[in-house]
């Protein structure tokens, strides 16, 4: 079968009325060309045709690109525009956010913090007296005399020297905030009253202030945990009777630091007494300090009875309050006082193996007993120092810093630094034991230096204060053994051996008994004290030092050098031990080894001069011995 021509179905009709496809798509295209011809011209003209009507397809479409193309660009950079806009839009939003969530955190980390300053809240508050009017016109209206009663107690606060945390006083009236809360009517210090009086701890005072017919005047302050009490005086008497009340407001407000006041002035026994009376009403919280402070006013009374009581007291406050770490330092002193120095040693190491080891220096206020037993010379100095500098200069304690740094220099013989000391502490007039101080070190300054009367002259000053305050003896427990080197050395033999029976059983008694047996000649005896020096406190090391140093006096270096090496031991702070050491090697010709120990005894006692001698002797290969005074 003959295959179909598809060409055989065309209409020639058809073609020559409407022209071919191509030409009426050529035509729609490009109108005006006039692109025209019969199909058989159409097809023997095509492949020219379509090449130059896609030519003019291209131009047409690159004429319309160009005009199209500031168009474009116009439209993608209002694009560009709206979309930058609409970043800084979306950042400015998110800024706000993060400013209104900044705004709530800080608002509820203030409301955080006056809740958590209202539980902690211990303030005494003063609220405005009530006066009459005519005492409002002579100048005394009601806040006038609440800031003069804030001014007095304020400065009775401050003058009393103590770490424990002072109750703040203040007005109710200063420093108030009056911002006011939105569509509420409340300020900032209403909130802050209100939270302070729901879950703080704050005292209010209030009272009034009136005059009589006969022109008297009666001032009556009352509060929450203060008795109401009336203190009467003439017009001109304003002064004195906030005073009078600041007292009584102070002593029932913090007990603790009134004792400590009471002490600190030399009225222990009052101060006993008010401890008696006002523990049964003291708060849970101030028991500990209050147990402290009567037991340091009751051992300050003297006698063996009240020491075991104050031991007692002390155990007390440390049931309560197991980190009160003063309280273990009273310890160790009463242990001390009593004349049993061993037993004081051991409770220090315990506690110390307890605490992990030695405190970070601003704890170690509470070690100094142990650093005197154990001659930590350079610990015990650091620590009062710092406490002296963080308390205007004075410290934090009954006793003044700067005369017992004093008295520390001279065992560290840096005397210049001692009499500097000293300087700064003489003037102060509160410190019942200050005078004794002064006179101790007075007297160790001239005994170091040679002059004997002097020397002679502090001491039984010393002596005098020791024997006649009872605060003096309770603080300075073998104290009294020193005035017997300085009688000796005057040639006041009696008075001598009577100190060291009145001072006591201590190892500096017997120590220094064994020195002045050895001045005097008998070695005998003088070897049996040193002796019972070592068995009365064998883990101190002021009896090996002194045996040590007498038996190298006696050139019997062996044992001296085994005995300061059991100083030397037990006391690693302390130079002497190992000066004394180094003067043996020197005597020997043990030139390397003696300036070995000079050097370690210069790292802890670098401004002693006989010292730096010796360490240019052993330089230079040269031994120069030298009578050192008594007790050293």
């Amino acid at each position: 079968m003959p295959g179909l021509d598809l060409n055989d179905f065309t209409d020639p009709q058809a073609d020559d009325v409407a022209g071919s496809p191509m030409e009426s798509i050529e035509q729609a295209a490009l109108p005006g060309l006039g692109v025209k011809g019969t199909a058989d011209s159409g097809r023997s003209a095509q492949p020219a045709s379509q090449a130059e009507d896609q030519d003019s397809l291209q131009a047409l479409q690159k004429r319309q690109l160009r005009d199209e193309h500031p168009l474009r660009i116009a439209y993608l950079k209002g694009q560009a525009d709206i979309t930058q806009l609409q970043r800084i839009s979306q950042r400015l939003r998110i800024a706000s956010q993060a400013f209104v969530a900044l705004l709530a955190c800080l608002l509820g980390i203030s409301v955080l913090v006056l809740i958590i300053e209202a539980i902690r809240s211990r303030a005494i508050v003063i609220r405005e007296f009530s006066t009459p009017p005519q005492l409002a016109d002579r100048g005394l209206s009601g806040r006038v005399v609440a800031g003069i009663l804030l001014d007095e107690l304020t400065l009775l606060q401050s003058s009393t020297r103590t770490r424990l945390e002072k109750r703040k006083v203040s007005d109710a009236w200063s420093n108030q905030i009056e911002l006011e809360l939105p569509s509420t009517g409340i300020s900032i210090h209403q909130i802050e009253t209100l939270l302070r009086q729901r879950l703080g701890h704050d005292l209010t005072v209030s009272g009034d202030l009136v005059q009589s017919s006969a022109g008297e005047l009666m001032l009556t302050v009352r509060g929450e945990s203060i008795p109401a009490r009336s203190f009467k005086g003439d017009t001109n008497a304003i002064k004195k009777l906030t005073r009078e009340a600041a007292v009584h407001i102070f002593e029932h407000t913090q007990p603790s630091h009134y004792v400590a006041s009471l002490i600190a002035k030399g009225l222990s026994e009052e101060a006993v007494a008010f401890s008696e009376r006002v523990f049964p009403t003291t708060t849970e919280a101030d028991r500990p300090y209050l147990l402290n402070q009567w037991a340091n006013a009751l051992q300050n009374t003297g006698g063996p009875a009240n020491a075991k009581q104050s031991l007692f007291l002390y155990r007390k406050a440390l049931a309560l309050r197991k980190d009160f770490t003063n309280v273990h330092n009273n310890i160790m002193l009463t242990t001390i006082v009593m004349g049993r120095e061993q037993e004081a040693w051991e409770y220090g190491r315990n506690h110390l193996q307890r605490k992990g080891g030695r405190p970070s220096p601003k704890k170690e206020l509470g070690f100094g007993q142990w650093n005197q037993l154990t001659w930590n010379l350079q610990a015990w100095r650091a620590v009062l120092a710092d406490d002296a500098r963080q308390y205007r200069g004075i410290g934090s304690g009954n006793q003044l810093r700067h005369p017992v740094i004093a008295l520390i220099d001279t065992r560290l013989h840096d005397l210049e630094s001692a009499r500097f000391h000293l300087s700064l502490g003489s003037g102060a007039s509160n410190d019942s034991t200050i005078k004794a101080r002064t006179h101790f070190v007075r007297g160790r300054l001239a005994a170091l230096e040679g002059n004997k009367s002097v020397a002679l002259r502090e001491m039984e000053s010393f002596k005098s204060e020791y024997t006649n305050n009872k605060t003096v003896a309770a603080n300075m427990p073998g104290y009294l053994c020193w005035v017997a080197l300085a009688q000796e050395e005057a040639k006041l033999r009696k008075k001598a051996d009577q100190t060291l029976r009145e001072a006591g059983r201590y190892v500096n008694c017997l120590r220094f008994r064994g020195d002045i047996l050895d001045r005097r000649g008998d070695w005998k005896n003088a070897q049996l004290a040193y002796a019972d020096a070592v068995r009365l406190a064998p883990d101190l090391p002021a009896g090996y030092y002194s045996w040590g140093a007498a038996l190298a006096r006696h050139r019997e270096c062996k044992a001296a050098m085994e005995q300061l090496a059991a100083a030397a031991k037990r006391g690693p702070g302390w130079a002497d031990p190992l000066k004394a050491w180094g003067d043996c090697l020197a005597f020997q010709g043990q030139w390397k080894e003696a300036l070995k120990k000079y050097q370690e005894a210069s790292r802890l006692a670098p401004e002693w001069v006989a010292l730096q001698q010796a360490i240019d002797n052993a330089k230079a290969h040269r031994y120069i011995p030298k009578q050192q005074p008594l007790g050293l």
